[in-house]
């Protein structure tokens, strides 16, 4: 059906050039910078005058066609490798033999230009806060933190280090000899035999534990290269390209400097490590955000680098933190932070420009929690159908009962154990049972606790998802897909 769809297709197309062709003198050559040949047809020039005239097409013409095969495309949700298949070639060179249909690479390149940009995307975002400003927009702290680590490997001192990291793992785990040598060094040595972890190309973490895992077998991989079998087989022995690894190995495993600096690199990021963890979990609360950025900014400003780096890379650790927190931190952190009770005894309190921006949130929120009440009780479904003269009970008490809440003199929060360490431990269970002295406070601050403070959870969905729905089970059905991720 569909061959015949093209054969009466190209017919009534060629019907009517033919028809224009009689009418007009023929057309001459093309030239190079106007025309675009199917070259793959053969020469257009001895098929007569209708291949001649089909054969022309201008670069604004055959642009504006991929762009509505780029539209095409992303509507339908059809793979970019359609334009690709040579059915879909056969097809679009019946209809114009002139026009060549875009590769993936190129239609990629359409539907990215065309509306997901930063700035567009950043003009949306402030539409939205100008229209609801009580809209919470949240970064993914694990997301936020993890190119931190990635920011602080472009010095070279850290980067030497992560390069030996690399090269040393990929060696002991790739070749089967010394793997087997370090191995037996590791038994002999630790009684066990300790795995060397992989860094993974973009989980910039992974590179983290990677340098932890090969710097508790520093004691082991030092002996396995004057192992007498290392020296033998590996050294002596093998292929060339074999022989030039182990030669290579050997030294920069020698080398006392290439230790010193894994273990100073591997201690300044060890706290960014913890924050990352805590940043993938959704148990302690949006605050614990707000506090790793503070332990992490007093850890980098206190941190002991060695003498040999100079001032440069406390400088470049510094800058690529500072740079990271303005990416991250949110009105929402400083605001959950002063709400959390784990951290009301800190001495390391938000700044007072920081402590504005986190109160005026607090009062947008207050107002908003007005809004939906009064529109609920009287059965509304926009804000526009309110009358002016609605009470605001939240918002004219959110200030009074923060106060209360901070000097610890509302109710029940005079007694002493309600700010045990035990008591506090969970924020949100904290507000549910404590914070009814100051229900107006307690109707938002138990909003607030509620809050993820990242997306981890969802990435691992979509990781899931991947490795379950593979290439080999694309008949899978979305009900069992469903029913296998909820597992």
């Amino acid at each position: 059906m569909l061959e015949l769809l093209v054969l009466r297709t190209h017919e009534v197309y060629s019907a009517r050039l033919s028809r224009e062709l009689d009418a007009i003198d023929p057309v001459p050559e093309p030239s190079a910078k106007r025309s675009r040949v199917d070259r793959s047809s053969g020469s257009a020039s001895r098929a007569g005058a209708l291949n001649s005239y089909v054969s022309t097409l201008i670069h604004k013409e055959s642009q504006a066609i991929d762009v509505k095969c780029a539209g095409w495309i992303y509507r339908r949700a059809l793979p970019l490798q359609t334009t690709e298949n040579d059915d879909f070639k056969d097809y679009s060179r019946a209809l114009n033999p002139a026009y060549s249909p875009p590769t993936r690479f190129a239609l990629a390149r359409h539907l990215l230009e065309n509306d997901d940009t930063e700035s567009k995307m950043k003009a949306f975002y402030d539409l939205l806060k100008a229209r609801f400003p009580w809209l919470v927009i949240i970064p993914c702290a694990s997301h936020c933190l993890d190119p931190l680590f990635a920011d602080t490997w472009k010095h070279p001192v850290s980067g030497r280090s992560m390069l030996f990291v690399s090269s040393m793992t990929q060696y002991w785990r790739q070749h089967s000899l010394p793997k087997s040598v370090l191995e037996r060094c590791q038994r002999s040595e630790y009684g066990q035999y300790l795995q060397l972890q992989r860094p993974g190309d973009t989980r910039w973490k992974s590179q983290h534990d990677a340098a932890e895992a090969l710097l508790e077998t520093e004691v082991a991989m030092e002996k396995a290269v004057v192992d007498s079998v290392f020296k033998n087989e590996c050294v002596s022995s093998g292929t060339t390209e074999q022989r030039k690894a182990a030669v290579e190995a050997a030294p920069a495993v020698k080398d006392d400097k290439n230790w010193t600096e894994l273990a100073m690199v591997a201690q300044m990021l060890g706290p960014l490590a913890n924050a990352l963890d805590a940043g993938q979990s959704n148990e302690h609360g949006l605050g614990k955000v707000r506090s790793a950025l503070f332990r992490l900014q007093d850890h980098f400003g206190t941190f002991k680098y060695p003498i040999s780096a100079g001032p440069t890379l406390k400088q470049h650790v510094m800058k690529s933190f500072l740079d990271r927190k303005r990416y991250t931190l949110r009105p929402i952190h400083s605001l959950a932070y002063i709400r959390d009770p784990r951290y009301m005894d800190n001495p390391r309190q938000p700044g007072t420009t920081e402590l504005a921006r986190a109160l005026d949130l607090l009062k947008s929120l207050a107002a908003a929690h007005d809004v939906k009440l009064a529109s609920a009780s009287r059965k509304l479904t926009t804000e526009d159908e309110l009358p002016d003269g609605y009470p605001p009970k939240t918002a004219d008490k959110i200030i009074e009962e923060y106060t209360a809440f901070q000097s610890r003199s509302a109710g029940h929060m005079v007694i002493p154990v309600v700010w045990e360490e035990s008591a506090v431990k969970n924020p949100l269970s904290w507000w549910k049972h404590w914070g009814y002295d100051v229900p107006h406070l307690q109707a938002v601050a138990v909003k607030i606790m509620k809050m993820p403070m990242g997306f981890a959870a969802g990435e691992r969905s979509f990781s899931n998802a991947a490795n379950i729905q593979s290439k080999l089970r694309t008949r899978l059905a979305y009900s069992t897909l469903h029913t296998l991720l909820y597992i």
